[in-house]
């Protein structure tokens, strides 16, 4: 049987009677048997919603024995008993919150002392909430406090244990306990031992946890000293974090005279628990201050310092929530007495720009010791330049891409300092005359000429490249969307001036943009845009260039045909100027009508680009490479696929050359189209130029097509009309182009599908498409090509197509001609011109040295060139 010290029993039993006389909550009764108990306190965010936790549940588990029940409470506050656990062993205790619809909102648990008989434990739970900070800094999180007793005898002592942690850090906390009454041991340990005053009564106990950035948190709560006949459990436990701040700012240089302003700010102030905030500034030196705003101080120094060296006067902020936390921030200022730099130009005056638009900045100034000046700017938005500085004077470009922020005022500022530190601050606003930004503006450096983009950026308003500069994209994407309330009109980068460059960059449309009205010019939809411009586009993808057009009365939202939505577009109506643009090894895909349009007075290298269409497609008829209206240039080594159009009214071209008066613009002359690969496309080349009645051209274009490869394996067009070549008949040179698949076989469809498909009058003569060859005596000949054509230069397959091989002159004796290209293979006296392009080539073998004249004939129609046969 267990004895009981009766004088104990005793006092233990009166002191329970005592105190459930005089307090609401039930105490745990005597038990006849040693046993463990604990006093549970939940304690929730302040910040979270009213009614976001129905109902709360504490459990304890150790060696075997587990107890659970429900907490009692409303709002921050929850409490309850665990009692008939086992003594002499520390409990694993959990607690879950849950709302009205049974989820469970918070999940916490912590290790209890071990528990004494007849002597309740404490556990006080803080329940977390995330609480992002701009600050940069989040105050500790105390999760747990633990005590081996809930209440302690007069004199008496109890051990307390608390359980934190930070976000940032996961050492570096320090810890202090305080209290009203009564003292404690390892006052700065995460675990402390308090002793208890000889009076009793509840004792209110606050523990602080720090951060090494100066960051806290602290927790109130009461602890009972019984033999007074009451007991604290319902005091409420104050949960407070303290507010931050990233620190103290200087606005204006910390490098002041006597008599000079100095502007401090205490940037990010913040409580994460939402309490008002109280500033409080002070200075180590003397001086007059503003009427300080909250968390900006304005402060003129007016005796100097006892030292001269710097940070000789701190200023100090405190910041203080209502609840008791405080966190204090301190800058030095550097205090002389000296006069600061005087400015020597006038005043400036507020300026005006557009997107786009370099404004040109300048200050001038002097020191009134004569010594070296030092100039830097900072800009509220938009992007600044490299400066330069020409003896007192210093210059600098300013300019905004696209737009500004609302509200904002475009402010670019330049501090003045000289060899001593004291400085003078002047200030250029700028008068806008742009849009404003739906989303923050692309963020870009500025050096000289090269505007290089930091980061992926969105943009609803159209990007104006500086007149002359070059935009390096360093792969970063550029994504249009449309602004609130509208729809996305223009280009997305185009030039300011008469130059602009690109490389490098990703250009994209966010899904779908809005439709409304076919788009006039200025409004039509661009990826790139160089309008009257030379420059270049290299390195580039531009992707999804189009917007959602459903049809009327079509519920299902097929696509119309407004003619806008090019990647890449160039383009130039002014006849006085030629504008020259390269765009070299860029991906297009995902445009509307067309991947790249080159028009007018323009000299354009269009090379080793990718063109991807949509086809085929019934809303549109899209081009993958358009020149047009007086173009020239090269088209070379370009992939070109999948523009095929399944409407009955027109075709998608791969490559389209347009002009001519029928269409009301210039002739495109003299363009070189060489080595492109067409896969998939209606018409893979269209050379489609007309007199104002629809007829051939009067004069040759003088268009050369050669060594390119088309392939189309189907019929899709709906007109129905595909061809691997087709010329209007602007006598151009075709030639050594390799054709292929059904789509562009004549036996497919008779009349629909053809190979080459020339607007041509009957075969009048045969033309060397390769230049006059010097040849060794011996040796076999470089290859000749040769062609048959109408009297106007076009390719025209002539019937029959047998043509003879003679040679005359002084080098004709003993030549012959061969089929290979070796000359190794039996002599021939004929070629068939038959072909897709009507061409025949062949190979020749001297042994006289002289000139010889070789004669392709047929008849009347026939064609000879002087060849040059040498002695080795």
């Amino acid at each position: 049987m267990i004895q009981v010290d009766a004088r104990r029993l005793t006092w233990l039993v009166g002191l329970w009677v005592l105190l459930g006389a005089g307090c609401t909550e039930e105490v745990p009764p005597v038990a006849l048997g040693p046993a463990g108990s604990a006093r549970v306190v939940f304690v929730l965010p302040r910040t979270l919603p009213e009614g976001a936790v129905a109902r709360v549940t504490a459990s304890a588990s150790g060696s075997g024995a587990s107890v659970s029940t429900d907490l009692e409470g409303a709002g921050a506050q929850w409490r309850g008993w665990l009692r008939s656990l086992p003594e002499a062993q520390p409990y694993r205790f959990r607690v879950e919150a849950f709302d009205a619809g049974g989820t469970r909102r918070f999940e916490l648990e912590t290790d209890s002392e071990r528990l004494e008989p007849y002597r309740p434990g404490l556990i006080i739970l803080v329940g977390q909430e995330a609480a992002a900070s701009s600050s940069g800094n989040t105050a500790p999180s105390i999760q747990a406090v633990v005590g081996s007793r809930a209440a302690a005898e007069p004199g008496g002592t109890l051990r307390l244990r608390a359980l934190a942690r930070d976000a940032e850090e996961e050492e570096g906390l320090s810890y202090t306990w305080q209290a009203e009454e009564g003292t404690f041991e390892d006052v700065q340990a995460a675990a402390a031992t308090w002793k208890a005053p000889g009076s009793g009564g509840p004792r209110k106990v606050t523990l602080v946890v720090r951060d090494t950035q100066g960051s806290a948190t602290s927790l109130t709560f009461t602890l009972d000293v019984t033999g007074v006949g009451t007991l604290s459990h319902e005091e409420p436990v104050v949960h407070n974090r303290w507010p931050t701040a990233s620190g103290l700012e200087a606005l204006s240089p910390r490098t002041v005279g006597l008599g000079q302003e100095v502007e401090v700010e205490l940037q990010g102030a913040e409580d994460v628990d939402s309490d008002a905030l109280t500033y409080i500034w002070t200075a180590t030196c003397e001086g007059s201050r503003s009427e300080s705003s909250g968390a900006r101080f304005r402060f003129t120094p007016s005796i100097p310092a006892e030292t001269s060296a710097c940070d000789n006067c701190q200023v100090t902020a405190r910041v203080e929530d209502a609840r008791g936390g405080s966190t204090s921030y301190s800058l030095g200022l550097c205090v002389k007495n000296k006069p600061p730099p005087a400015l020597r130009s006038p005043a400036p005056q507020a300026v005006s720009a557009v997107p786009g638009e370099l404004v040109p900045l300048s200050v001038s100034a002097e020191d009134p010791d004569g010594g070296p000046l030092t100039f830097s700017w900072k800009a509220n938005t938009g992007i600044l330049g490299t400066p330069v500085q020409t003896g007192d004077t210093n210059e600098v470009p300013w300019t905004a891409l696209s737009c500004v922020p609302a509200g904002v005022t475009p402010t670019i500022e330049v501090t003045v300092t000289n060899s001593e530190g004291l400085s003078i601050r002047v200030r250029h606003t700028v008068s806008w005359n742009g849009p404003v930004c739906g989303h923050p503006p692309c963020v870009a450096r500025l050096e000289r000429e090269l505007l290089t983009l930091q980061a992926d950026c969105t943009t609803s308003t159209p990007v104006f490249i500086p007149d002359g500069l070059a935009l390096n994209g360093t792969g970063h994407t550029l994504t249009v969307v449309d602004p609130v309330g509208g729809h996305f009109l223009g280009a997305i980068v185009r030039n300011r001036g008469t130059s602009m460059h690109v490389r490098n960059l990703k250009v994209r449309a966010q899904g779908l943009l809005k439709d409304g009205p076919c788009d006039g010019e200025e409004g039509r939809l661009r990826g790139i845009l160089l309008q009257g411009a030379s420059g270049s586009v290299l390195d580039s993808e531009v992707l999804n260039i189009r917007r959602n057009q459903p049809a009327p009365n079509n519920p299902e939202g097929t696509p119309r045909g407004c003619q806008e939505g090019h990647a890449i577009e160039v383009r130039n109506r002014d006849a006085s100027v030629r504008r020259e643009v390269d765009l070299r090894r860029n991906l297009v895909s995902g445009y509307q009508k067309g991947g790249i349009l080159v028009a007018g007075h323009v000299g354009a290298i269009v090379s080793q680009n990718t063109v991807t269409g949509a086809g085929p497609v019934g809303h549109i008829a899209q081009n993958g490479v358009q020149l047009s209206d007086g173009v020239t240039g090269q088209v070379m080594e370009n992939q070109l696929s999948g523009h095929a159009y399944t409407g009955s009214s027109d075709v998608a071209s791969g490559l389209l050359v347009a002009g001519g008066p029928y269409f009301g613009i210039a002739w495109v002359r003299d363009a070189v189209i060489r080595g492109n690969t067409l896969t998939g496309n209606d018409v893979g080349i269209y050379l489609d130029q007309a007199e104002a009645d629809g007829s051939a051209p009067a004069t040759s274009t003088r268009i050369q097509v050669t060594d390119n490869t088309l392939r189309n394996n189907a019929v899709t067009n709906g007109y129905p009309y595909q061809a691997g070549i087709a010329d209007l008949g602007g006598g151009n040179t075709i030639h050594s182009n390799t054709l292929t698949g059904a789509g562009y076989d004549s036996a497919t469809q008779p009349g629909v599908t053809f190979d080459v498909d020339v607007v041509a009058g009957p075969a009048s003569q045969v033309a060397f498409l390769t230049p006059p060859r010097r040849v060794d005596t011996g040796a076999c000949s470089e290859r000749v090509l040769v062609q048959s054509q109408d009297v106007k230069g076009n390719l025209s397959k002539s019937t029959p197509a047998t043509f003879e091989l003679t040679a005359s002159g002084a080098a004709a004796q003993g030549l012959t001609f061969h089929a290979d290209a070796t000359c190794a293979g039996p002599a021939i006296t004929t070629v068939q011109l038959s072909t897709a392009e009507a061409t025949a080539s062949f190979y020749f073998k001297a042994t006289q040295p002289g000139t010889v004249t070789l004669t392709v004939s047929r008849g009347s129609v026939s064609g000879s060139q002087d060849q040059t046969v040498t002695t080795p």
